[in-house]
């Protein structure tokens, strides 16, 4: 009898001492704020008057825009969370005027209601609590993203269309809550304050999210 105590405690150790894994899929709607507008680049132009090497466009002001994204997660003992990989895509929303900047001694005519923002989210780290129905989590996240605008350069008489774009390395906090609606499905408000966006502080994303997973 003993020695069957302990071929059971000796099975039974290693099960208990095993890490508890879980996959999690989130598919959200947002608004992301973009405190400042970032320097955009603009490609070499062959217009009628000259040739433009390619240059960057001064820009100012910010923007928001409205969009949607996909995002996946591990969740490692029901406390800690891993996410892993994501992807968004946003338009800008509102009316905006014209931005009328300079690019190589001619005038560029930038058009903000045209901007587009993509990103790929990329792995991070967070922790989330429970308590009964209600989960809230906190996480900090990495990421690329890029942006494109279109734009009117003046040339000479005439105007020759452009394409504005950048580009950054981001960081951002993500913060959580969650109601749960059944076993696996949580109905989530996130705010991520962005850490680094093409420069320190530079605005937000904040919006609703449906989690599947334990």
């Amino acid at each position: 009898m003993l020695a069957g105590g302990v071929l059971v405690c000796a099975i039974a150790a290693p099960a208990e001492a095993r890490a508890d894994f879980d996959f999690q899929l989130a598919i959200g709607t947002n608004a992301r704020w973009l405190r400042s507008t970032p320097t955009l680049a603009a490609p070499a132009v062959l217009t009628s008057a000259r040739d433009l090497p390619a240059g960057k466009v001064p820009m100012r002001g910010g923007q928001t825009m409205l969009g949607g994204y996909v995002d996946t997660a591990l969740t490692l003992d029901d406390r800690w969370v891993v996410p892993l990989i994501g992807a968004g895509a946003w338009h800008a929303a509102g009316s905006y005027d014209a931005v009328i900047t300079s690019r190589d001694g001619s005038i560029v005519r930038a058009r903000p209601w045209t901007t587009f923002s993509g990103e790929l989210l990329l792995p991070g780290l967070g922790y989330r609590v429970k308590k009964r129905r209600w989960m809230f989590g906190a996480a900090l996240r990495t990421g690329v993203g890029w942006l494109t605008m279109d734009g009117v350069q003046a040339s000479g008489a005439e105007a020759d269309p452009v394409e504005l774009s950048a580009g950054t390395f981001f960081v951002q906090a993500e913060l959580e809550a969650c109601r749960r609606l059944d076993p696996v499905t949580r109905l989530c408000l996130q705010v991520a304050p962005r850490v680094f966006d093409y420069e320190l502080m530079n605005g937000a994303t904040f919006g609703l999210r449906v989690e599947w997973g334990r």
